[in-house]
This record gives structure tokens, C-alpha cells and sequence, in this order.
């Protein structure tokens, strides 16, 4: 009876250890602009062109494992608190940049086996640009979410842009 206990509790223990290991954050590694845009990262010297795979490694760019909570919503507090990066936007056709903060992020361990999961895409509706016009900033991200309502949301990147240098 003893043993069986001792086995018991040994087991589940080792199961605890092996389920806290699992909780380690995934980091994508491939990322894609999937619109008509390219991204400057003005401190690492790397252009992001439309419809091309870039690597963060080869930009030697870093993704946050600490996931962006949904009341952090302040520019200051995005900048303070996460590895992030300044950017310039640039769209054919147009000759007025955009300047903002790009962050990219991990995702849980267990999200890594998912299609959604296998690389940054990255796409700015025309709706932000405007809204981001005469010094205002806009934000949008990409996000999935998991285990419905009790797993939450997941952001894969997040950018601020603004038609004036933040």
C-alpha cells in the first residue's frame, strides 16, 4: 500500500515537472509582410519587402516570450516593456512615411504544432494608416486565440505607427 502511494505521488510529481517544462514560450522564427508596404527597421538595418520571408535571426531581431496583457494599452508602456523596434513604413506610390514601435512575440509551447503558428504575417488595413494621420498613432496586432475563452488571446506582433516619428 505504501509502495503504491510512494509510485503514486513520484508519478505525479513527474508529471507536474514535465507539464510546467511544456510551458516554455515557442518563438517563430519566419515572418512575411503580406501587404503592399515595406517595413524599415531603422536600428538593425533590415527592410521588410512585401511577399518576402525574412527571418529574425538573420536580423538578429528578438521576440518577447512575456506575453502583451490586453490593459497595457499606453505607447510609454510599450515601449518600456518590451523589446521593441523602430520602424518606417513605406508604400508604393505614396512619399509619406509612417514611423512606429514593431514588437514581435512568443507563443505558448503548445501552439507551436499549429498552422497559424508558423510565421509572422504581417498586414496593415488602409483604415490604420488614416487613422494614424496629423501626429495620432494607431495600433493593431495579430493574435490567436486558444482554449477558447480560458486559454486568452496570444499576440504574434504588435506594431504603433503614426505619420510622425514615436
Amino acid at each position: 500500500m505504501t509502495r503504491t502511494l510512494t509510485t503514486a505521488i513520484l508519478s505525479t510529481t513527474m508529471l507536474l515537472g514535465l507539464t510546467a517544462c511544456s510551458k516554455r514560450p515557442f518563438i517563430i522564427e519566419k515572418g512575411c509582410v503580406k501587404d503592399d508596404f515595406s517595413i524599415t527597421i531603422n536600428d538593425k538595418n533590415a527592410v521588410l519587402k512585401p511577399d518576402k520571408f525574412f527571418n529574425l535571426e538573420d536580423y538578429k531581431l528578438v521576440a518577447n516570450p512575456k506575453r502583451f496583457p490586453p490593459t497595457l494599452k499606453t505607447l510609454h508602456d510599450f515601449k518600456n516593456k518590451f523589446v521593441n523596434y523602430k520602424v518606417t513604413i513605406t508604400r508604393p506610390g505614396n512619399d509619406k512615411p509612417y514611423y512606429g514601435r514593431l514588437a514581435f512575440f512568443a507563443v505558448p509551447d503548445k501552439m507551436k504544432n499549429l498552422a497559424v503558428c508558423s510565421f509572422y504575417k504581417i498586414s496593415i488595413d488602409g483604415a490604420y494608416f488614416q487613422q494614424a494621420e496629423d501626429g495620432r498613432t494607431a495600433y493593431l496586432y495579430e493574435y490567436y486565440t486558444i482554449d477558447g475563452k480560458r486559454g486568452g488571446n496570444f499576440p504574434t506582433w504588435i506594431i504603433w505607427l503614426s505619420d510622425i516619428p514615436i
